[in-house]
């Protein structure tokens, strides 16, 4: 009981301080608008493997896993090149010329929506739909937003965005600013209220919680997320 009497007091002390309940505040709400997200995108990925698949006739299923069997794309099974071609049209500009093929599973592309999202992910591991990573760290999230053309999101948010993700994650003083916290909830709200993503519903109550943050005038208020 000492112990935990303790480690009470320490919270309450933590958060009688302005700056620690600002900071508690904006990772409530990353959390949550990184759990939101993750859910629209899990939609959008599923949305464009069955454009893909749409797309590219009933070939034969590849016995060969040509991405990473053959360096040279031209090589590949008419399967695997055609798919490779429809995702290629769904990268943006600036990443086309940055994917590197070998470290995925063309074999897999026809049945696996999540390898096909991989291609925009750089670095990612195999994810599934209920990887904690994938809503835990809206990394993923934001990769698959600026490398995809199939949900449009301007790109200065995107920036903004990471600019968020990356001033709190490795932030070392748990401490925010007023403004700053403003700011970031300014940010998440604006990206979630896009309405590729705002469409949904995991999106819609979190969206109203940080709005209720945003315009609360008691600043203990971020008990609500």
């Amino acid at each position: 009981m000492g112990q935990l009497a303790s480690r009470q007091e320490l919270i309450n002390q933590e958060l009688s301080n302005p700056a620690a309940r600002d900071w508690l505040c904006v990772s409530l709400a990353l959390r949550d608008a990184t759990r939101a997200l993750a859910a629209s995108m899990h939609t959008w990925i599923a949305r464009v493997h069955r454009r893909i698949k749409r797309a590219v006739p009933g070939f034969e299923t590849c016995s060969y896993n040509c991405s990473q069997k053959f360096s040279d794309v031209s090589q590949w099974c008419a399967t695997c090149l055609a798919w490779q071609r429809e995702i290629s049209c769904l990268c943006e500009n600036h990443y086309a010329g940055r994917v590197v093929w070998s470290r995925f599973r063309s074999q897999d592309w026809p049945d696996n929506p999540y390898e096909v999202a991989r291609v925009f992910i750089p670095r990612a591991h195999r994810f599934y739909y209920k990887s904690n990573e994938f809503h835990e760290d809206i990394r993923y999230a934001l990769c698959f937003l600026e490398n995809c053309t199939a949900v449009e999101v301007p790109q200065d948010l995107i920036q903004k965005s990471w600019v968020l993700r990356n001033s709190f994650k490795r932030r070392g003083r748990m401490r925010a600013k007023k403004r700053d916290m403003q700011h970031a909830l300014s940010v998440l709200i604006h990206l979630l209220q896009l309405p590729q993503i705002s469409e949904h519903e995991a999106v819609l109550p979190v969206l109203q919680k940080l709005r209720s943050l945003q315009t609360a005038k008691d600043e203990s208020s971020c008990t609500i997320l």
